[in-house]
This record gives structure tokens, sequence and C-alpha cells, in this order.
């Protein structure tokens, strides 16, 4: 029997997904999950199962750990009523004293990560289905969809790819579509990276993970946003608090990563494990909050390095540590260039940060490595400003790496903001299309403009 080509595979294993898992759906709409209203419940109750022992949260049984990291921890859950799995993320709503750090509490993270996926309804978003929060706990409970196939694996132990590159095109085709219906929505997602794009049981890759995120309903807008500064050159200049080199350089920034094997020398960032969350504003849809570090350092853009444009006719980013400035003349809203002949206003920060976090995603994809290499934060920063990415035609597990691709990371990495391509763009690049029987009537009907508009206001977020 022949599977029609609209429709994805369901042999999704519950493990580890293969290449073949992934779906093989060039034509697949984007239609829309059921927008079934997220579920509020404000009492919770612990118990044990009579059968099992397993430890019983309301209504959902507890499986096993799926994960946990500084603030949470993840429950595979059984719903005892349909018999369904799902996924809770456990937050605890104090926050750990962290010396140094000035920081958002664990609720108010939460708070606004639950106030964006209660609005964000998209297959290739990952669904929020009930929160729990009840007033007398210590704990808010996100019951979300289970997504049997985890984590997109993209290389081996040896940092070879192994994913053919059909899959890796219909992968960022998922990512692209979601990323492009949170952009118009006004969500900037600011953590874009392989760990947080999961493999659903129909072969659908889903963005996850919304604790960084940020959303501006000023930005939401019906005209084309990839453009649009959320941080304009020509705005007063950032408190110091707001530099992201003070938040790095506050903990130490010049102790080395460490790398697989002791000794080994520059190793890659590994993007799965590093999640760094440094926020300090309390202020809902502040833009000036993008300034700030969030999210994985191997996949900022340059313009979260601080980077400065020297002049106007050679692009030449430099990173230089937060020193107090000899010229008290300086404005603070602009950086020396490096050469003593002036300073350059600081590039505008936009949503285009995601695209950026989306072409390193596709070069781990294609080459199996981060672009960028470093033994710390600091020479991190200073490589992403400063030097191009290679991208060879070969590596060990690829045979052949054609022009398309790599003209399109090319356009995905480039360093100046300004001129990145653009989402739509990226929907008529000739690789991104190449297996499309009809690129026009697919790009008609994954149009974002097709799903509601989003509309998250203060009353959201304290009602979340």
């Amino acid at each position: 029997m022949v599977r029609p080509t609209h429709l994805r595979s369901n042999t999704t294993p519950t493990g580890s997904p293969t290449p073949s898992s992934y779906g093989t759906s060039p034509r697949r709409t984007a239609a829309s999950p059921s927008p079934q209203p997220v579920k509020e419940t404000h009492t919770m109750m612990k118990d044990y199962d009579p059968l099992t022992g397993n430890k019983m949260i309301n209504k959902y049984m507890v499986v096993r750990e799926l994960g946990r990291g500084v603030h949470g921890k993840v429950k595979l859950c059984r719903d005892t009523l349909t018999d369904e799995l799902c996924a809770i993320k456990i937050v605890d709503k104090t926050t750990r004293k962290r010396l140094g750090r000035a920081q958002l509490s664990n609720e108010q993270k939460i708070r606004r990560e639950i106030a964006i996926m209660k609005k964000c309804i998209h297959p290739n978003v990952v669904r929020l289905i009930e929160v729990i929060d009840d007033p007398n706990a210590r704990k808010i409970y996100l019951v979300l969809e289970f997504m049997e196939g985890g984590e997109v694996h993209w290389k081996d132990a040896e940092e070879r790819p192994i994913l053919p590159l059909d899959d890796a095109r219909t992968i960022f085709r998922d990512v692209v579509l979601g990323l492009e219906y949170l952009h118009i929505q006004g969500i900037i997602h600011r953590d874009i990276k392989p760990a947080n794009l999961l493999l659903s049981g129909d072969g659908t890759v889903k963005i996850s993970d919304f604790g960084v995120s940020h959303f501006s309903e000023k930005h939401s807008l019906d005209h084309d946003l990839d453009s649009s500064p959320l941080i304009d050159k020509d705005l007063p200049a950032l408190p110091s608090s707001a530099n992201p080199f003070e938040n790095i350089f506050r903990h130490s920034v010049h102790a080395p990563f460490s790398s697989s094997i002791s000794g080994s020398g520059p190793t890659t960032f590994n993007p799965d494990n590093y999640h760094q969350q440094h926020l300090s504003t309390t202020q809902w849809g502040d833009d000036l909050e993008l300034a700030k570090t969030a999210g994985s350092p191997a996949f900022f853009a340059p313009e979260l390095c601080y980077a400065t444009l020297s002049s106007a006719s050679q692009t030449s980013f430099i990173l230089s540590p937060p020193t107090p400035r000899s010229n008290p003349t300086t404005p603070t809203g602009t950086l020396s260039t490096g050469s003593g002949q002036g300073y350059a206003p600081r590039p505008p920060i936009t949503k285009s940060i995601d695209i950026w976090a989306l072409g390193v995603t596709l070069y781990c994809f294609i080459y199996g490595c981060c672009p960028f290499v470093a033994e710390t934060e600091f020479e991190l920063f200073n490589i992403i400003s400063r030097k191009q990415p290679g991208y060879p035609d070969s590596v060990p597990g690829r045979e052949y790496i054609c022009p398309e691709i790599k003209d399109l990371l090319s356009k995905l990495l480039e360093k100046d903001v300004s001129k990145r391509i653009s989402l739509k763009e990226v929907k008529e690049h000739p690789w991104v299309t190449q297996d499309l029987e009809d690129p026009e009537v697919w790009r008609t009907e994954t149009d974002p403009c097709n799903y509601q508009r989003v509309q998250i206001t203060d009353d959201d977020l304290k009602g979340a």
C-alpha cells in the first residue's frame, strides 16, 4: 500500500528517532490543531495509585522522569481518564538565591511562559493543555502534549551529521513555519536550537521551551515584520544592567568549558546542555529586555554579542570587555570601533536573532557541529562577532554539500542584521522548496496570517 504524499508516517518510535522517523510530506499543510482552551486548575492533590504505587498529580499518573534542570523537572505522565500520555513540567515558584545575579523569580518566568503558550495554537508549536496552579502549593505544573520522538538528533558521537538532507529539509521547513507563526504574533523565541525542537508521533517537528521568550504586541503587525527593529540604534542608551557582558563577566567568564576528553583543547559548545538565562527586568513587553543575554551562547546572533560596525564600507565586528570608559564624553549607547577613530552605533536587536539561531541550527543538521568553536564565553562571543563560518563542500558523514545549501546558510548567518534573510525569503529559497510539487500553494497554505492573532495583556500575565 502506497502512503499518500500529503500524510506523514505514523511509525515514529518512542525512543530516539531514526532518520526515517522524520516526515516525508512536502505538501503537508498547516492545518491548525483543535483550538481547545487551556484548562486552568487551582487545586492540586498528590496521591499514589493503589495498583502501581506510582505517584499521582490530580488525575495524572507519573510514569517516569523525562529530564530536569536548574529550575524544574519534566515528568512523563498518563491521564487516567483518557489514557493519553502527556509531559508535565514542574517548576518551583520560589527562586534560589545566586550570588551576583539579578534575575526574575521562577514564578515570573513561568507565568510569562504560560501567558505565551496559552495563546499559541499551531501544528509546529508544542501545545499547552493544562495549568495546575494551587495557591497553597509551592510549585506550578504545566501539562504539555507529549512528543514521543524527543529531541531532533542530528549528530553521532564523532560529531558527524546523521540526518539525510531530505530529512534535514523537512525538519527545517517545520521550524520555519512555527517560527514564522510566532514572529507574526509578536513573539520572539530567543532559544531556537536542536534541543528545543521535538518530534511528535506523526513525524512533525515542533518548537518547545518558551522560558526566555519575549512578547511585544506593538510588533504584532499585519505587514512584514522581519526587518522591524525591536531595539533601534537611535533609541536612548541602554542602562548598564542591560549590557550582555556585565552578566557574562560577573560569573566565570574566563573559565574554560570542559572538553569531553581532558586536555583535548578547544571544544564545540554543547547546545543541549548549556542554557543560560540572565534576566533582570520585570516589565512585561519591555523591548529593552531583548538586549540582555538569554538562551544558549553558541546560538547567539552577533548583535547579541554587543558587536559594532566599524565603518560604512567594511563590516568589522569588534568585541571588548566592559571596562570603564576613559572618555566621559563618549555616548553610552555607542561602542568603540577598536581603531581609536570614533564610535559606531550598537546594531539593532530584532526578531532576526531567531533567524540567526535558525541558521546555526541548520548548520548543525548539515555539518554535524556548531559553526563557532571556543574555550570561553568571551572568546565565543568574539568569534561569532568577527569570524565567518566555514562552508566546506564535504565533511565526514556527508560526501557532498550543494551550493544551494551553502547559499542559504550564508544568508541565515549574515552578520549584518539589515542584510540577513527574512523568513518570507527563506520560504522562497530554492533549496527549501526543492522537493515541493507546487511551492506557491505550499506558501499560501502555510501563511501564518491564516491563524488567529495572539494578544497577550498584563491581565493575561497576572492570571497565568
